[in-house]
């Protein structure tokens, strides 16, 4: 009776470690999409002001 308690323990474990690992994948992917997306947009905040640069300079 104590092996089959012993083995049930030990597969609960491996569920939580299989979902523990696929949770912490979820969330990084999560954070590479935001800092992807903070990119792009601090890419076009920058063109946008060489371009007011540009014709600040222009005038």
């Amino acid at each position: 009776m104590r092996d089959l308690f012993d083995e049930k323990e030990r597969w609960k474990k491996v569920a939580d470690d299989y979902l523990n690992k696929f949770l912490n994948e979820k969330k990084s992917v999560g954070l590479d999409l935001r800092v992807q997306r903070q990119s792009v947009r601090l890419e076009g905040l920058h063109k946008m002001c060489d371009d007011l640069s540009e014709e600040h300079d222009e005038k």
